[in-house]
């Protein structure tokens, strides 16, 4: 169960949602640079 979601706006290599993901948070990255939507784990 994670403890909530975060959303990173404009970060295509997840760095900056990292530290939220291993705290046990979920993170949805939306970036225009990304080629396709896609569920990868928590990010």
């Amino acid at each position: 169960m994670s403890k909530g979601t975060i959303i990173c706006l404009c970060d295509i290599t997840g760095v900056m949602a990292e530290p939220w993901v291993e705290a046990g948070y979920r993170a949805v990255l939306v970036d225009p640079q990304h080629p396709e939507t896609s569920i990868d784990g928590p990010v």
